[in-house]
Parts: C-alpha cells; structure tokens; sequence
C-alpha cells in the first residue's frame, strides 16, 4: 500500500506545519503571559518538539508492529502507563484545571497520552491473540474493559472528563470491529453515555461548565465565554479569513486559543476555505485508515490501524465539534495542530504503527488467527475496494 502510505506522510507533514504556523500565531500571548519567555522562543520550543515528533515517526514507521506482541513489552507498556498515572495525582501539577501534567524544568509531560498510545496497542495485542472468544462477554470481553476502565479511571482522577471518553469510546470501536456482539456493543455505549451525565452533574465544576453550554444555546446572554468567542472568531473569519496572524480572539480574548480552540483561531485566519481544507486533510486520514486495516497483513495490524485511526477520528471531531459549539468544552487537542509537546509525540508514534502496518500490508500473513467475519465490514470495504485481497482474517 504504498501509495496510501505516501498520503499519510503527506497528511500528516502538512497538519505538523499548520501546527508550528499556528501555536507560533496563537500562542504569543501565552508564552508572555504564562510562561515568560518571547514568541520567538516559544516557536523554538515547538520547533524542537516538532523534530523530536518526525524522529519518533520515522522510528515508529521502521519498528516491526508484530514486535508489540511480545508480552514483556505490552505487559510493560501496561503497567509502565499506570505508574505513570498515579505518579502525576502525587507529585504532577495542575494543568487547565487538572492535574495531569510532570513539570520538568521548561518542558512538560502529560501521562494521560501515553495512557491513549497504551490502551491501543494492548487491545489490539489481545483481540489478536484471542479473537475467537471476544464475542462472548465473561470470557473475552470483560477482561479487556477492565483493563480498559483502570487506564480510563486514573485518568479520571486527574479531573480530565474528555480523555476516558475518547479512550472508552476507541476501545468500543475496537471491540466491535473485533466481533463483540451487538447487544454488547449497544448495552455498553448506552452505559457509557449514562456514566459521562452522571460524572457531568457530580462535580460542580463540569455541572456549571454544561449548564453555561446549554445556557448558550438556548437563552443567549453571557453563559459560555469560550464559546461565544470561538464562534465570534469564525464569524469574524468569514470565507477566507483575516490572514496569516491577523487574529483578534487570541488576545486574550479566547482562552487556551493556542491548544483547544486552535481550529477557531485557525477559522478566523485562514477562514471557511481554511477550516474546510484541515476537515478534508483528518476525512483523507480516515479514508487511508480504514482501508490500511482492510488490507491489513493480519488481524493485530487491522486492529491497530482501526484504534489509531479512530483516536484520531474521534479525536478531531470533538476538538473541531467544541470550537463550533456541538459539544460542551472538553479540554482536547487537536492531532498534530494543537500545542503540547508530549501530544504531538503520542500522536506521532501512533503516526508512525499506521504506517508501519501499511508498509507490511502486502507481505504473507504472519501468523494464522481466526475472527469472525461481519456482513458490515464487506459494506464498509466497498468504497476502497481495489483488486488484492481483501481484509486480512488470518
């Protein structure tokens, strides 16, 4: 699949430039106020995350995925993720109201992406190695949500809603795509849903937070600051924007406008015909996506292609669906765009297990697995279907 590969690459060079160009556009304001260091300082210090996130690419791209089966690593990677976790509730400190982040000198390190990075691969390790029992729920399925919800509930504990939603719903999707029953899959998003309006109403913070977003929406008035400045920043943004810089909102007036409502400050520069362009750039991922787990060599590389790709679905439509107001604020990143230097490395070492799981896609099968096939998935190859074989079940 050489030729999905290169668009990948593409894609993602091009969201990695938008990025630098944009937190170096919205991020000086932050960088004097909060940090104390000049614009110029602060692009450098994306700069270097930017070139420490192309070397993880490349090592992640060259890095033989079926490695990630070897017990010591993902046994590792498991428990290595959950010291990690419960390190930052003792000794992190708080960032945009959580505490989630290691301080090391000028540079942070948010565990809370490692725990997306891990979640992936250890499921997909596991419906690899035990496919045939994931459509029964105590032998198969119940194991990997609990591994699932310990990962998701120390995240929980940071006082970060956002990140266990995108976990928990990238591990249903992997699930289901695995073959887990559709009473399971529908019992276990309905549980999922009821869980997020429980945990909403039991804070009072998160309670406030979504009352000011229904506020907004159906009363007007003053309920919802960031997001009446994010929308006044692509009102203001218009069909092409104000150009390169020219941003208002990011004056103060919309924060955290460099990392979790950059897509606004990005439609108030660059316009409808900007945002529009990025839209299709994370639909080109997707589509790439779907069809490199088709193709996949075998059933742990189409695993680890559906969890990445659809982290980074889901991932974008929640960011991109808070700056216009679809979804209450949620404290997301952007993939690739959006500032925070232990992101933009998560983000590229999934990059990277995509492309190396396109890379081996026309190879043998490694090994022989059996899964279940689903009429669904026939339906979903239909619009990437191409002569060669089709998903890999072996």
């Amino acid at each position: 699949m050489t030729r999905e590969r290169n668009f990948l690459v593409l894609i993602t060079l091009t969201l990695i430039l938008i990025g630098v160009l944009m937190v170096f556009s919205s991020g000086f304001i932050t960088a004097a106020r909060d940090l104390g260091i000049t614009s110029t300082e602060y692009l450098l210090r994306q700069g270097v995350y930017t070139v420490l996130a192309l070397a993880v690419l490349y090592l992640f791209a060259r890095f033989d995925y079926h490695k990630l089966s070897n017990r010591t690593i993902y046994v590792s990677l498991f428990w290595g993720t959950l010291a990690l976790l419960v390190g930052v509730l003792v000794f992190g400190e708080m960032a945009g109201g959580a505490q989630r982040a290691f301080r090391l000198g000028p540079m942070g390190f948010q565990p809370s992406e490692i725990a997306k990075l891990s979640i992936i691969i250890i499921l997909a390790v596991k419906l690899a190695q035990n496919n045939d029992e994931v459509w029964k729920f105590w032998e198969g399925l119940a194991p990997l949500v609990f591994l699932t919800g310990i990962l998701a509930a120390f995240v929980l504990a940071q006082r970060d809603l956002g990140t266990p939603v995108l976990m928990c719903g990238v591990a249903g999707l992997m699930l289901f795509v695995a073959g887990a029953r559709w009473k399971y899959a529908i019992g276990g998003a309905a549980s999922m849903i009821a869980i997020t309006f429980t945990l909403i109403h039991v804070a009072g913070y998160r309670s406030e937070r979504w009352d000011d977003y229904i506020y907004h929406w159906l009363w007007g008035g003053d309920g919802g600051y960031q997001l009446s400045h994010s929308l006044n920043a692509f009102a203001f943004g218009s069909i092409t924007g104000r150009g390169p810089g020219a941003s208002e909102q990011k004056l103060g007036y919309l924060p955290a406008a460099h990392n979790d409502f950059i897509f606004a400050i990005f439609g108030e520069e660059m316009g409808l015909v900007g945002t529009l362009f990025v839209v299709a750039l994370f639909t080109a991922m997707l589509a790439l996506g779907v069809r490199i787990a088709l193709h996949a060599r075998d059933f742990l590389g189409s695993m680890l292609a559906c969890g990445v790709t659809g982290l980074f679905t889901f991932q974008a439509i929640l960011n991109m669906g808070v700056a216009v107001g679809l979804f209450p604020t949620k404290g997301l990143t952007l993939p690739f765009i959006s500032a925070g230097g232990t992101s933009l490395l998560a983000s590229a070492a999934l990059m990277g297990i995509l492309l190396n799981v396109a890379l081996q896609a026309g190879a043998p099968a490694a090994a022989s697995h059996h899964a279940r096939k689903h009429a669904w998935t026939r339906w979903l190859a239909f619009p990437f279907a191409r002569r060669g074989p089709a998903l890999s079940q072996n």
